[in-house]
Formats: C-alpha cells, sequence, structure tokens
C-alpha cells in the first residue's frame, strides 16, 4: 500500500499534469530544488514547460514557468538557452496582460542582463530601455523596480564605455536604494559595486575602492555567497590595478575559495576570478605560475561563452600578451590574430600583434599594423610615442633612415612632457641609429643624432 501511494502522489508529475494544481505543484518544487539540485530542478522546469504547452494551461502560468527556468538557466552560466526562455515568456506575459505589465518589465530587464552576458549588447541595451520606459511610465511601479533596471542599464552603458552615462545611472540607482532600503542591505551593495566598476574605468581609484570597500562590507556582514566573490574580485582587481600585488592576491584567493565550492568549477565567474589571478600573477613576474590561471579560465570561458564572447577573448589576449613577454612569438600571433578574428577593430590587440611580428623579424607586416595604429592614437601621446618609436626600429632594419629619423622626430615631439624614464626607449634607439651611421663612416651624422637623443635624457 505504501508504494501504491508513493506512486499515485508520483503519477501527475511524471506522466499526466493534466490539471493545473498537480501542474502548479511541481513548479513549486522545482523551485525548491533549484537550491540544492539544479539537475533535477531543470529537469522539472522542462517537464512543467512542455505539460504547459501539450495542454494550454493559461498564459500567466506559463509564462511564469518559462520565465523560472530561464532564471536558473541564467544562474548556471547558460545564457544562450537563458534567452530563449525569457522571450518565451514575454510572449507569454504580453497575450496575458498586454505590454505595460510589471511582470513584463521585469521578464524583459531578466532578459536584457542574459543578452549582455551572452555579448549581445544593442539587443541587451535595447531590452534594458524598454523596461526602464515601462517602469517609469507605470504610476504604481516602486522606485526599487526603476532602481535595478538602471543598474543594469548603467552595466550595458559602461561595455558600450559610455563611462560618464553610465556613472549618471549607477548613481541614481544608488541614491533610490539607499532611501529605500537599509544602510546594508544587498541591493545597496550591488549599485555600489556597479558604481566602483565605473569610477575605476574613469581612473578614479579612490573613489572606486571607497565604493568597493563598502559593498564588501556589506556582503561580509552576509551569509557567504556569489555576491561575495564577486566583490572581493572587485576590490583585488582594483588594488592589481594599483600595483598593490600582495594586497591584491589576498582578496582574489578568498574570492576563489568563495566561489569554487558554491558555483562549481565550470561557472563563468569562477573563470573569471582565474583569469583576474593570471593577471595578477603576470605582475607579480611569476609567468609560469600565471599559464595555468589563464587555461583553466580559457577552457571555461570557451565551454559555457562560446568562443567570441568578450571574457573568452579577453583571456585570449591575456594569455597572448604572456606568450609576448616570454619571447613565445607564434604562439602569441595565433592568439592575436584568433582575437582580431573577431574584434578586428581593437587597437591593443593589433599593438601587441606587431610586436609578436617584431620577434620574428617579419619587418614589413609589423610596420603596416604599426603604421596604421598611428593616426589613432592622437588622443593618446604616450602611447604614439612608444608606437612611433617601434616603428622607427622597423625603419632602421630595412635600413630606411630618413623615415626612421622622421619617426624619431615624430616620438621626441610627443614624448617632451613625459618622465624620462618613458623617453627611454626613444633614446635607445637613436643611440641605436647613431651605431648604425658610424660604422656606415657617417661620423657627423651620428654626432648630429646623438645630440638629439641627449636632449631626451
Amino acid at each position: 500500500m505504501i508504494d501504491l501511494l508513493f506512486a499515485l502522489v508520483l503519477l501527475p508529475e511524471v506522466v499526466e499534469l493534466r490539471r493545473v494544481e498537480d501542474w502548479e505543484l511541481l513548479m513549486s518544487k522545482a523551485v525548491q530544488a533549484a537550491s540544492r539540485d539544479r539537475e533535477e530542478a531543470e529537469r522539472m522546469y522542462r517537464r512543467v514547460v512542455e505539460a504547459g504547452a501539450e495542454h494550454q494551461f493559461p498564459a500567466f502560468l506559463r509564462a511564469k514557468a518559462h520565465n523560472n527556468y530561464a532564471s536558473l538557466l541564467h544562474q548556471t552560466g547558460r545564457y544562450e538557452l537563458a534567452v530563449t526562455e525569457y522571450e518565451r515568456a514575454a510572449g507569454f506575459w504580453r497575450m496575458a496582460y498586454g505590454l505595460g505589465s510589471e511582470e513584463l518589465a521585469t521578464t524583459l530587464n531578466n532578459q536584457a542582463e542574459a543578452e549582455r552576458l551572452a555579448g549581445h549588447y544593442e539587443r541587451a541595451e535595447s531590452l534594458f530601455n524598454e523596461s526602464l520606459a515601462m517602469r517609469e511610465g507605470a504610476a504604481a511601479t516602486s522606485k526599487l523596480k526603476q532602481a535595478t533596471t538602471l543598474s543594469n542599464l548603467g552595466a550595458m552603458l559602461r561595455l558600450q564605455k559610455q563611462y560618464q552615462r553610465a556613472q549618471a545611472a549607477h548613481e541614481k540607482a544608488l541614491s533610490i536604494r539607499q532611501a529605500g532600503l537599509p544602510g546594508d542591505h544587498p541591493e545597496v551593495a550591488n549599485s555600489l559595486n556597479n558604481l566602483g566598476a565605473v569610477l575605476q574605468d574613469r581612473e578614479d581609484f579612490t573613489g572606486a575602492e571607497a565604493a568597493y570597500r563598502k559593498a564588501l562590507a556589506i556582503r561580509e556582514a552576509n551569509p557567504p555567497g556569489e555576491a561575495l566573490a564577486a566583490a572581493l574580485n572587485n576590490l583585488g582587481t582594483l588594488l592589481r590595478r594599483q600595483n598593490r600585488l600582495d594586497e591584491a592576491f589576498a582578496l582574489l584567493e578568498r574570492a576563489e575559495a568563495v566561489a569554487v565550492p558554491l558555483l562549481g568549477r565550470e561557472h563563468p565567474t569562477v573563470a573569471a576570478i582565474w583569469s583576474n589571478l593570471g593577471d595578477l600573477e603576470v605582475g607579480r613576474g611569476h609567468w609560469l605560475e600565471a599559464e595555468p590561471w589563464y587555461r583553466q579560465a580559457l577552457a571555461v570561458s570557451e565551454a559555457k561563452l562560446g568562443p567570441a564572447h568578450a571574457q573568452t577573448l579577453t583571456v585570449v589576449d591575456n594569455l597572448g600578451a604572456l606568450f609576448l613577454q616570454q619571447h613565445k612569438a607564434t604562439g602569441a600571433e595565433a592568439l592575436f590574430r584568433r582575437v582580431l578574428k573577431a574584434n578586428g577593430s581593437d587597437g591593443n590587440t593589433r599593438h601587441h600583434l606587431a610586436q609578436a611580428l617584431l620577434l620574428q623579424h617579419r619587418w614589413t607586416e609589423a610596420e603596416t599594423l604599426l603604421s596604421g595604429l598611428v593616426p589613432e592614437l592622437g588622443a593618446e601621446p604616450e602611447r604614439a610615442s612608444f608606437v612611433l618609436t617601434e616603428l622607427a626600429g622597423v625603419y632602421l632594419q630595412k635600413q630606411d633612415f630618413v623615415r626612421a629619423e622622421r619617426a624619431l622626430g615624430e616620438a621626441s615631439g610627443l614624448a617632451r612632457g613625459l618622465s624620462a624614464e618613458k623617453r627611454a626607449p626613444i633614446v635607445a634607439t637613436y643611440q641605436a641609429y647613431a651605431r648604425m651611421l658610424r660604422e656606415r663612416r657617417r661620423a657627423k651624422d651620428a654626432e648630429r643624432v646623438e645630440g638629439l637623443s641627449m636632449g631626451l635624457r
């Protein structure tokens, strides 16, 4: 009898689900299972959405099922699949409530966030704006829901390097949350983290550190979770940029220790932490230790986000830069070409590729890349001076002394306001030029060039 009753209890969720009551019961169980067994929760959600379609349950219930299933996929880093389910949920919300419901605004916001994480930036911004317009136009919508959409829009604008607009969005979201929530609420920490990120991008390191530390204090006051790992990762990354390497390493190690047991070793967030640990080891000069971090990060990013995702390409580029420092020129070249195949306009990667070609004495190919970079660096005199100096070195290798001297002259003009350390490559190239002239018994020209180098010391 016990076995029979057990079978009867399970029968609706395994076989039938014809009644709405049984269907809702299974969806409730899926929500509960998501916190302890995500594979089991996914199996339940698939059964729920299939039964909803088979028996044509009401649109608002099917919208909820697709939205919850999408949320599970989102949390496990399967952003493309999550987008598809959010789209289905949005369609059912429109069928159920029309175009202006809070339920639809929430799903559009969530879809936009999944689109952003999947690298679909234009679609994400459009959806964020649509959700925000609904929430600003609906009289009953709370300010806190507006803050959520503002935060996500700010993250989107930051990815598009519209830093001033991003900062304004995050500051508005933070103001709303501080006015409507306790000071130690996790949503306040979210806004502080977001604001810290855009301030870091704008090189306001003091402001960024203050925001990050406030966020971290809130996270540490709450039970450990993914948000604590993110806060530790963010502050550690900032300190690395400031060359505070020991402090940064301790924070990133803590971030990994929190994230791995919670998310597993196949999650994009864990991969991002590993990539940052690789960056840190490079900064410390520990090249052998850096490579395994990058390779782990690359394997997970490729598997979970795809080979063309921004996070994947960042790890590829960083691994290429490591190979470049180790003079592994052919390996570095292959990685840089992979990045440029997906994003051919990236100036930093094109410069790195040129440097890999220089190591291989492929002067003409390097010249083409370096010459193309110079006009793009008008607002960056330090970088332009460095690229011109490299270009002068190429001309010297090709014994084109006229163009070499012209490039050095341009580099010198841009470097006048820089420190002696940053002018040193120009001085060294002038000295190499002078030696080449002396070898050709052009002593007067060599003295003139040496005089030019002396003026830069």
